[in-house]
């Protein structure tokens, strides 16, 4: 073994009889094949699991053997794998602070220390976290014992079928009323109304979600002896204490208590989800999709995500057999880590069939997730407030960076210095060494404004003179168009024009001071008739170049209202093919007069790599979109306004950049593809300086600053 088998403070116990207290629960548990026995002191709740070398020491004490012969025994009989010295009295220090062992004499003052060390601990955390607070109100059991009829048919099989049915039948309904369901989800969460809904119903919602933790105790014949408010970032709800269930033998008991909230939550979704569909626009209608939300993606990614210490993490534990993971992952990789760094890493923990995999998993991958979404809220934040987002940007910061300087301080200082080392070179080469970086743009070929077919001058199309898939050339009218107004407008002018020039003929041989005001009457006259002629001119399409007509929509066009500048067809030009990007706001600064190359793939082929080159131009912001395919609602990266019925309008301004690709024709027009623009290499550091402060300056900037 790693570790000394024997200690320099093993005098200080060996001489003493230990015996455990009156009154303490012995529950037995299988756990990957191996018997664990877990100590429950019923006074103060506290718990201890221990492994089968622990226990074949603990579970001799009966206060006649002294610790000395007792731990000579289980050294005779598990040798390799017996406690050591110094283990052992980690151990009694433990059950001692938790009032699970008794001695015939006094222990040894330190361990008394430690135990008013251990008792002063939570005071010397520092301050209590606003956002966390909890408040007792009293023992629930009388009242979940009425409850117990309740319990024993939610948890059935009856009971699941009847659960699975109704959540299917919202699932079901989801997949039709997918579209309608995000398009109003965006709507609700972009209204003031939204917040206050869900500060109304989640106390509801989590209230009815402890209940459910409470009623799967009862079921397996647990008791729940607290009941309180918890006060979670300003939302009070109810909580109980489920810690009964850790005394059930079996483990799939544990798994359903653990679960049981997130099944609450999930059926009441689903019944107000159901809720949704059949009511009409309204209060109540909006109230389900606060409900059918909290209770669907809040509790998939909070409640029921294994990386957070929730109902999901626990039911990870016991499905997967891993008890009391996240502690224990967190100490392999310290041990590991001191292994690294040359120090003693103490004896290794005895591990069952298959749990080393979940240890290395576990905890860089809940850090990992923690830290994603503590930057997601706080980038939430700033959205709503610019200075409560530089609040909380803070705060979390000084958390985590709090948190890694514990678990180094816990480590050691040659662990620290090692960690240090280690973050100056990592920051050296993020400085120093350069790194390539594009950025990655969807676009769709569109056809160059010379080859595209619009109305020059709003009108009904009147004929199609060249059908879709004709020859036509340039200047050739393709399609007319008739406006009535716009034709009696110009007969007017032209009759006034005739009369005026009557007038200043008569008034030549009366009065010629009148003719020459009559003359500026005419010149205006002769401009609106000019203005007038030519916008009749622009009711016939005509193309620019010559090519194939391809009509936007062939047989809806005749009898149809062509606004002024709207896209009716094009022509398919021989020639490379362009293709269109929008670009958001940040990736557009990003690219600005800084593109290398440009490299493409088509939908249609995306094996095959094309070479591709910027068009000139100077693009301004807009927000429409030159083709339905780059928003949001049909598979685009840009979010399009759900009120907008063409899917067109975004909800942001993007800039338009057109790329001319050789080797692509240009009748591919529509097709959706994927473009790299490549920058030039820079250093990760300044890369990452760049992206944050693009993003801070969009969240976190006072308004009129952006």
């Amino acid at each position: 073994m790693d570790a000394p088998l024997v200690s320099a403070s093993w005098h200080r116990v060996a001489s003493l009889r230990p015996s455990l207290a009156p009154g303490l629960r012995i529950v037995r548990q299988e756990v990957r094949n191996q018997i664990w026995h877990l100590l429950l002191e019923p006074a103060s709740g506290q718990q201890m699991r221990l492994n089968p070398a622990a226990y074949d020491l603990v579970g001799r004490f009966d206060g006649r053997a002294t610790t000395g012969e007792l731990w000579d025994e289980v050294l005779r009989l598990r040798r390799d794998e017996a406690p050591t010295q110094d283990e052992t009295l980690a151990l009694l220090a433990q059950l001692f602070r938790a009032g699970m062992v008794q001695f015939d004499a006094a222990p040894h003052l330190a361990m008394l220390f430690a135990r008013r060390a251990e008792t002063r601990q939570p005071r010397q955390r520092g301050f209590v976290n606003p956002m966390m607070l909890r408040m007792q109100l009293g023992d629930p059991s009388r009242w979940l014992q009425r409850l117990t009829p309740l319990a024993h048919a939610l948890f059935s099989p009856l009971g699941a079928l009847a659960w699975l049915a109704l959540v299917l039948v919202a699932l079901l309904g989801a997949a039709t009323e997918w579209h309608a369901l995000g398009a109003d989800t965006a709507r609700l969460l972009a209204s003031p109304s939204a917040y206050v809904l869900a500060l109304l119903c989640y106390p509801l919602v989590k209230s009815l979600h402890e209940l459910g933790h409470g009623l799967a105790v009862r079921r397996f014949g647990g008791e729940v002896r607290e009941v309180g408010v918890a006060l979670m970032f300003l939302t009070p709800a109810l909580y109980v204490d489920a810690g009964a269930a850790n005394a059930f033998a079996s483990p799939r008991q544990r798994a359903l208590v653990s679960a049981a909230g997130i099944l609450v939550e999930l059926a009441l979704a689903a019944i107000a989800f159901i809720v949704w569909v059949a009511a009409s626009p309204g209060l109540v209608r909006d109230a389900a999709l606060a409900v059918a939300l909290i209770g669907s993606v809040s509790t998939l990614f909070f409640n029921g995500n294994p990386l957070l210490r929730l109902d999901g993490y626990f039911v990870l534990c016991d499905a997967l057999q891993l008890p009391n993971l996240a502690a224990r992952s967190q100490a392999w990789w310290a041990r590991l880590l001191r292994r690294w760094v040359g120090l003693s890493a103490g004896p290794a923990p005895m591990l069952a069939a298959g749990e080393a995999k979940w240890l290395a998993l576990y905890a860089p991958a809940s850090a990992l997730y923690r830290i994603s979404l503590l930057c997601a809220l706080v980038f939430w934040v700033g959205r709503q407030a610019w200075l409560l987002g530089w609040m909380a940007g803070s705060v979390a910061a000084f958390y985590v960076a709090r948190g890694a300087w514990r678990w180094l301080a816990a480590a050691g200082p040659r662990v620290q210095w090692a960690g240090a080392g280690t973050a100056a070179l990592a920051l050296l080469l993020l400085v120093v060494v350069p790194a390539p970086q594009s950025v990655l743009v969807r676009g769709v070929v569109w056809p160059p404004a010379e080859a595209q077919l619009r109305a020059v001058s709003g009108g009904f199309v009147r004929a199609v003179l060249r059908p879709d898939g004709a020859q036509a050339q340039a200047g050739e009218a393709v399609l007319a168009l008739d406006d009535p107004a716009l034709a009696s407008a110009r007969e007017r002018l032209a009759a006034e024009q005739t009369g005026l020039r009557a007038r200043q003929y008569r008034a030549l041989l009366s009065d010629p001071s009148i003719a020459l005001q009559l003359q500026s009457d005419i010149d205006r006259n002769a401009a609106e008739l000019a203005r007038a002629e030519q916008q009749l001119a622009g009711l016939e399409v005509r193309p620019a170049v010559a090519g194939r007509v391809a009509w936007a929509r062939p047989t809806d066009l005749p009898g149809t209202y062509a606004p002024r500048g709207q896209l009716l067809g094009y022509l398919l030009a021989p020639g490379p093919a362009q293709v269109r990007l929008a670009l958001p706001e940040e990736d557009f600064s990003r690219v600005r007069g800084r593109v290398r190359d440009v490299e493409l793939r088509i939908d249609d082929d995306p094996r095959t790599v094309h070479s591709a080159r910027l068009a000139p131009g100077v693009p301004g912001a807009t927000f429409e979109l030159p083709s339905a395919a780059l928003g949001d609602r049909h598979g685009g990266p840009i979010a399009v306004d759900p009120l907008d019925t063409k899917g067109l309008r975004t909800l942001a301004p993007v800039f338009f950049l057109d790329v001319t690709v050789d080797a692509l024709e240009a009748r591919r027009v529509g097709t959706r593809a994927w473009v790299k623009l490549h920058l030039p290499d820079e250093p990760l550091a300044v890369q990452l300086a760049r992206r944050w402060s693009q993003l801070f300056v969009k969240h976190f900037a006072p308004t009129g600053q952006l």
